[in-house]
């Protein structure tokens, strides 16, 4: 339980992913931190858990969604919002006949109209 409070994501080769169930029990699977399957390199595998983002999605009126950060440039932003709005709509049982309004709104500054 410790464990799985101090890291955000694990990552487990074939072999070892199959014994995770056995030796910790339900607490990774509940805590929806169960670990990803490495497929490939190593590296590519951490900065894809690096970058992340887990969305529930309730039967909410408004959703708020984290997509970038101050150190990002304005095309790597644009494709962040991008690829959140078009997984969100994915979600959505008639797509976009569900979304109404569309805002990006930073910490500080106004929000800002995407989709009315």
């Amino acid at each position: 339980k410790g464990v799985l409070k101090r890291f955000t994501s694990f990552l487990a080769s074939q072999e070892i992913i199959r014994q995770i169930p056995r030796f910790l029990g339900p607490g990774p699977s509940r805590a929806n931190k169960f670990p990803r399957l490495i497929s490939g390199h190593i590296e590519q595998e951490v900065a894809d858990a690096k970058c992340l983002v887990r969305l529930q999605v309730k039967k909410a009126m408004c959703i708020c969604v984290p997509v970038g950060h101050v150190g990002l440039t304005a095309d790597q932003l644009r494709r962040n919002i991008v690829l959140t709005v078009n997984f969100l709509v994915s979600l959505c049982p008639k797509g976009w006949g569900n979304i109404r309004r569309l805002y990006i709104k930073s910490t500080m500054g106004p929000a800002v109209d995407l989709l009315k």
